[in-house]
């Protein structure tokens, strides 16, 4: 989420593609945390958590005491108790480290990734770990530890970067580029420029310093897109955006670039498969092939999750933008702050009440 800063169509048809199976946290005017799953609202703790780790459909929060939990089809399981933990969540994965360990859930409580960890990183389908008794950098891939570099004891620590299921680490001695993808370990090009490589999702965008080309790697295929090294480029779900050295701004998806503007947007940003940008003081998104303008103003906050983004308007109104698509999600002004999850969004009314959008339907916990 991104904090910078009227048409209703056809409410049902978005909410048929909104489908909430996350746990969605909320902390009530008394403090006290609670979840909103499947149009119902539970209670969890009594007292308000240091934090909360959203998790595809489990939620993981960490107690006011300090104990790791995990929140599971109604049922919740202690992870981790009475240690400091260090906790990285995405969609579908969770990790912490304790100690020198790192660990992840399973589905009776907790198993050991590895006993002597560094630094780590958690993707949607990755976990990315240097391993400092073994000397590696790691990969945790549906369910499988793979070495894929080792890692000189004398030297610095690995330095890698990674999108949703995409990793690219640097191999610096030889001057390269290596990426995993899909259990397999090939070199991505030349060249050991953090800042001209971007990982994304089944999609990477880097600078090749063989010939100095702007390329992707699309699932598995090199595609040039430049002959230059653009000015910026920003990756995300399959898609890639860049202002190139003319000061173009283009997006390439599927195989194609797009110019949208012979001129660089006063700002753009790309999370999940959505594409924004803020043009002549509008806040425009590109889809199915157009450019749409979402609204003629840039909200004060906005997020994205997926496809859909959540927004406040000049009245503080809670709205929602889905591929062309329009809605009202709520009508009350004045909202503070809202919190986007897959498929729904919170936020806590000024009356108080904590207030949960999902699947069409605003419901309430007073």
């Amino acid at each position: 989420m991104r904090s910078s800063f009227l048409l209703l169509v056809s409410g049902l048809s978005i909410a048929r593609c909104v489908v909430a199976q996350t746990p969605v946290p909320l902390i009530t005017a008394a403090d006290r945390l609670i979840v909103f799953q499947d149009g119902r609202f539970e209670d969890l703790e009594p007292r308000k958590p240091q934090a909360v780790f959203p998790n595809g459909d489990r939620l993981a929060y960490l107690s006011d005491g300090g104990d790791l939990k995990l929140y599971v089809d109604g049922r919740v399981t202690d992870l981790q108790r009475g240690e400091t933990v260090q906790v990285k969540g995405s969609q579908h994965l969770l990790a912490w480290k304790t100690g020198p360990s790192l660990r992840i859930p399973t589905g009776d409580g907790a198993e050991t990734l590895c006993r002597g960890v560094g630094e780590f990183s958690v993707h949607d389908s990755l976990i990315v770990y240097h391993d400092q008794l073994d000397q590696t950098l790691v990969v945790y891939w549906r369910g499988r530890t793979m070495p894929v570099a080792d890692v000189l004891m004398a030297g610095e620590g690995p330095q890698w970067k990674a999108g949703a299921n995409t990793l690219v680490f640097f191999d610096k001695g030889a001057r390269r580029v290596l990426l995993f993808y899909r259990g397999e370990v090939s070199t991505l090009c030349t060249g050991a420029d953090v800042a001209r490589v971007a990982p994304g999702g089944d999609v990477v965008a880097y600078m090749d310093d063989r010939d100095d080309t702007f390329r992707v790697f699309d699932r598995g295929e090199s595609i040039d897109l430049e002959p230059f090294a653009p000015v910026s480029f920003r990756t995300g779900a399959g898609l890639v955006a860049y202002i190139s050295t003319g000061g173009a701004f283009r997006c390439y998806r599927d195989h194609q670039v797009w110019t949208l503007a012979d001129f660089a947007p006063t700002e753009y940003w790309v999370q999940d498969s959505v594409l924004l940008f803020v043009d002549q003081g509008m806040l425009k998104t590109f889809t199915d092939g157009r450019v749409d303008i979402i609204e003629r103003y840039v909200p004060e906050q906005w997020a994205v999750s997926g496809d859909l983004v959540a927004y406040l308007d000049l009245n503080r109104s809670l709205r929602l933008y889905r591929r062309g698509v329009r809605m009202v999600a709520s009508k009350e002004a004045g909202i503070k702050r809202f919190d986007l999850y897959r498929g729904a969004v919170a936020y806590r009314s000024n009356s108080g009440t904590s207030k949960v959008w999902w699947n069409g339907k605003l419901y309430e916990h007073y």
